[in-house]
């Protein structure tokens, strides 16, 4: 079973290891056998492809040395590319009883979201337990890589709260995993028939079944 990350070689695939070998020593310290991660691919210490039990952790990024942001930005909004993100607005713009193209405006774009303010799972709830709204710019910034929170991003990131109805931090932080995974699809889905018009092959098929 193929499952993609984008740049999970030099990213994600440090997370799904640790988490993995954990998982493991758990096993073993109930005398269960252990289901070993296996590197297929090395580069740079990192993996470019693994296996996990019936599993495979490929790198979306090694077929399309780009950004998710630019590669989203390369589809063409206007011959269907974006499928399954369509999907997901017809859901909003049914529940709150807004024109479909009004979100499809705002999920056709790679959203933003304040990495920094998530430390742990309790990030998400102020002292009182209460969870927390939208942020305000100035807590934005990202220090791990030292940048700003743009005020243009910092608009993109109001503009779709207020437009999807996403009223909380934890609300933005879902819409913003939802929207990637389905952007993603969106973009391996256009490769694919890229790929196959360019080289008449036989298309294994659409990944938006990996949704259903």
């Amino acid at each position: 079973i193929p499952i993609f990350f984008h740049n999970y070689s030099n990213f994600d695939c440090i997370f799904l290891r640790n988490a993995i070998n954990r998982w493991n020593s758990k096993r073993i310290s109930q005398g269960k056998e252990p289901v070993y991660y296996r590197p297929l691919g090395i580069s740079m210490d990192s993996d470019l492809f693994a296996k996990w039990g019936p599993f495979t952790f490929q790198d979306s990024c090694k077929l399309m040395p780009e950004s998710l942001e630019n590669l989203v930005e390369n589809l063409n909004r206007g011959n269907g590319s974006f499928l399954t993100t369509e999907e997901y607005a017809i859901q909003i713009a049914e529940k709150m009883s807004k024109p479909l193209e009004e979100i499809m405006n705002v999920l056709t774009h790679k959203q933003v979201f304040p990495y920094s303010l998530i430390t742990s799972m309790f990030s998400f709830k102020d002292k009182d337990g209460k969870l927390i709204g939208i942020p305000k710019k100035s807590l934005c910034d990202d220090y791990l890589n030292e940048s700003e929170f743009t005020q243009e991003q910092y608009n993109n990131l109001v503009n779709a709260a207020n437009t999807l109805g996403l009223e909380s931090l934890l609300d933005i932080y879902k819409n913003y995993l939802e929207c990637d995974v389905r952007l993603l699809i969106d973009v391996l889905d256009n490769f694919n028939t890229t790929f196959v018009n360019s080289y008449t092959i036989v298309s294994p098929g659409s990944l938006r079944a990996t949704l259903n």
